[in-house]
């Protein structure tokens, strides 16, 4: 669920990523967002979406979206990206040798519905230790 609280599927395709709502009079898959170079031989490992653009019900929309992905040889890195879902399609790289990512949204920091970005937060191993960093 997401938009409004309407059913809504995700599908990653090689073009991108659809968000579909086969409820709705017309359910035909809407492109959120599409594969750029970085991601074309990737194979996505994860997907998430947040923030908001401030809008209500059926307008509303997530403004961010991360993607973990890998080569599909084996022992290959994971890396990470972010992905703006305003239209423009901006693909930002976040790491290149992660373990995990996740986007947060302290429930406290922001009255809901307004426009906000979440915050980023990284796991990596760098010599042995592990290191958390939490991005804005």
């Amino acid at each position: 669920e997401l938009h409004g609280s309407d059913l809504t599927f995700l599908l990653i395709t090689p073009i991108g990523g659809f968000h579909w709502k086969p409820l709705n009079e017309s359910p035909r898959p809407r492109q959120v967002w599409k594969r750029g170079s970085e991601l074309a031989s990737k194979k996505i490992l994860a997907y998430e979406e947040g923030g908001s653009n401030g809008e209500k019900g059926t307008n509303a929309r997530s403004t961010v979206a991360l993607v973990t992905a890998s080569s599909v040889a084996s022992g290959s890195p994971v890396e990470a990206y972010c992905i703006s879902l305003d239209g423009q399609n901006t693909i930002l790289p976040i790491s290149h040798n992660i373990m995990g990512t996740a986007l947060y949204h302290p429930l406290s920091s922001v009255p809901s519905p307004t426009h906000f970005l979440p915050l980023l937060v990284t796991v990596v191993d760098e010599q042995s230790q592990f290191i958390l960093c939490v991005e804005c």
